[in-house]
C-alpha cells in the first residue's frame, strides 16, 4: 500500500469525555483516532459519515478474511495486492 506523508499537526482542546467516546468509536472501527478523526472531520454530511463507517467495516472484515485464506491455503500474494487496492479507495 502506497504511504502518504502526513506531516501538518492540528491541535485541538477537547475534554477527558470527548476523547474517550472518540477513542472508543475509532477502537470499534479498528481505526486509529488520527485516521478515524479524519475520517469524521472531511465528511460532508451523516449520510457520507454513515457510509464511510460501513466502507471502513467491509474493509476490516475482508482484510480479516483473507488473513484467515491465507493462513490456511498459503499466500501467493494476488489477495494481499487485491486487498492493498481496496484500502486506496477514498
Amino acid at each position: 500500500m502506497k504511504e502518504i506523508l502526513r506531516n501538518e499537526k492540528l491541535n485541538i482542546r477537547i475534554t477527558s469525555s470527548e476523547k474517550n467516546k472518540i477513542s472508543k468509536r475509532a477502537e470499534i472501527l479498528n481505526m486509529s483516532i488520527s485516521n478515524y478523526s479524519r475520517m469524521i472531520s472531511l465528511s460532508q454530511d451523516r449520510k457520507q459519515i454513515s457510509g464511510n463507517v460501513m466502507m471502513s467495516n467491509m474493509l476490516v472484515k475482508s482484510q480479516e478474511m483473507v488473513n484467515y485464506i491465507q493462513k490456511t491455503y498459503g499466500n501467493d500474494g494476488k489477495l494481499e495486492r487485491m486487498m492493498d487496492k481496496l484500502w486506496e479507495i477514498d
